[in-house]
């Protein structure tokens, strides 16, 4: 295997599939040249090091695999995309995600987005900002949902910023009172229905009991995709804005997306 393909393979971005076969690849016969070749290095710190490298690469090759989108399920013009188990676990070195997830062309009159977020802790920051969700359609004019919570120090908040073909400062904003508990983990829906013109946002613990329950109004009554057009989500801020900090500890889980068609 050539040096540049494994690099490729590592990268922090979602890995395309032949990345991925590379990753598998990399994994079936990582054990044996490490103890190949670590029994070529004489007993102490170099071979040491040389093993810990080895986990280390094969970590991240291990991590980027199990955040890898899942292909489109089609099931009676129904859209289901997926990202299966912990896919972000916000660290100080890899504080956000984001990615682009294929959709057939079409016209869906709504659009549902379920997943957990795992409470890492507040940040002592004066804006109280924490990422919860960015859901667009390929960038952020075309907006879905942007979510965030307000730690302690002043109003109890959860909102977020929806509208489609507007500027950031121009979306409206959508709020809720309530403080999110660190330590918790919460179910979050965000179900887009432009078809009944009508957002519902909530938040539930993992029993089920629903805790925020928010309904707005979104400003378009079709969600149009072209061939060239993607589902963008993203989950932590990238912590390069005071207003905006990283947030490790941070956990995003099991995100399931339901595109459903304008003539269903």
């Amino acid at each position: 295997m050539k040096r540049e393909e494994i690099i490729e393979a590592f990268r922090h971005h979602p890995p395309s599939g032949a990345a991925i076969e590379l990753q598998q690849r990399i994994a079936e016969t990582m054990t044996e040249a490490v103890v190949d070749i670590a029994a070529r290095l004489p007993a102490g710190h170099d071979r040491s090091a040389f093993i810990d490298l080895c986990r280390q690469a094969q970590g991240m090759a291990n991590a980027a695999a199990a955040r890898t989108p899942e292909i489109p399920e089609v099931d009676s013009g129904v859209v289901h995309l997926r990202l299966a188990g912990a896919f972000h676990r916000a660290t100080s070195e890899e504080p956000s995600f984001e990615t682009r997830l294929d959709v057939p062309p079409g016209l869906y009159r709504r659009a549902v987005f379920r997943f957990s977020v795992h409470h890492g802790g507040w940040n002592a920051v004066p804006s109280r900002n924490h990422h919860l969700f960015w859901l667009a359609r390929d960038r952020h004019r075309d907006l879905f949902g942007f979510g965030v919570a307000k730690g302690p120090g002043g109003p109890p908040q959860v909102f977020y910023r929806t509208d489609w073909g507007t500027r950031h400062t121009e979306k409206q904003r959508v709020v809720e009172r309530y403080l999110m508990e660190a330590g918790e983990t919460y179910d979050v829906c965000f179900d887009f229905d432009a078809g009944a013109g009508r957002i519902l946002f909530t938040l539930a613990d993992p029993e089920g009991a629903e805790l925020v329950h928010s309904v707005g109004r979104p400003n378009v009554t079709g969600i149009p995709f072209a061939a060239d057009q993607k589902v963008a989500v993203g989950f932590g801020y990238r912590g390069e804005h005071e207003r905006e900090p990283a947030q490790p500890g941070w956990i995003w889980s099991d995100l399931a997306i339901q595109l459903e068609p304008a003539d269903a």
